[in-house]
C-alpha cells in the first residue's frame, strides 16, 4: 500500500505488525526453549516453574494482544474510503491477535488446570506425589507445548495479515 496515509495510521500499522510479531516470538520461544528445559527437570520443579511462566504470560499476553488488535482496528477504521477493500485484512489481523484468548479458554483450559493443580500440590508440600506422577506431568507439558505452538501460529498469522495489508 503506497498510498498517502496520515502518520497516525502509518504508526498504527507499524505498531500492530511489531507488537503481534513480538508476541508471536515470545509465545513460540516458551514452547521452543522453556518447555524443553522443564521436561528435563523433576516433575515437582517443572510444574512450579511452568506455573510461574504461565502466570507471567497470563498477565502480560492479553494486554499486549489487545494493543496489537487496537492498532490494527485503528488502521481499519481510518483507511480512506477508496481503500476500504483492505479493511478486512486488518480486522483479520486484529482477530488473530486477540484470538489467543478464546483459543486458550476453549482448548488449553483443561491442560492448564491440570498443571496448575500439580504446581499447587508441590507448593502445599505434596511434591513427592507430583514426582510420582512424572509421566503424566511430562505428557501434560508436551501437550501444552503443542497447543502453545498453535497460539504462536495465530499470532504469526496476525502479523502476516497486518504486513500483507500494509505492504501489498
Amino acid at each position: 500500500m503506497s498510498e498517502y496515509l496520515p502518520p497516525s495510521v502509518r504508526l498504527a500499522q507499524a505498531a500492530g505488525i511489531t507488537i503481534s510479531s513480538f508476541l508471536a516470538g515470545l509465545t513460540f520461544s516458551i514452547s521452543a526453549f522453556s518447555v524443553p528445559s522443564l521436561l528435563t527437570s523433576p516433575p515437582s520443579l517443572a510444574t512450579t516453574n511452568w506455573a510461574a511462566i504461565y502466570n507471567v504470560g497470563k498477565k502480560t499476553g492479553p494486554p499486549v494482544g489487545f494493543l496489537a488488535a487496537a492498532s490494527y482496528l485503528y488502521v481499519a477504521y481510518n483507511l480512506p474510503v477508496h481503500m476500504t477493500g483492505d479493511r478486512w485484512k486488518y480486522v483479520v489481523a486484529a482477530v488473530g491477535s486477540v484470538g489467543i484468548g478464546p483459543f486458550t479458554v476453549l482448548f488449553m483450559s483443561k491442560t492448564n488446570e491440570a498443571l496448575l493443580t500439580k504446581a499447587a500440590s508441590v507448593e502445599s508440600g505434596k511434591g513427592k506425589m507430583v514426582d510420582a506422577a512424572s509421566k503424566e506431568v511430562m505428557e501434560l507439558l508436551r501437550k501444552w507445548r503443542g497447543l502453545n505452538y498453535v497460539r504462536a501460529g495465530l499470532l504469526v498469522g496476525s502479523a502476516g495479515f497486518g504486513a500483507w495489508a500494509t505492504l501489498l
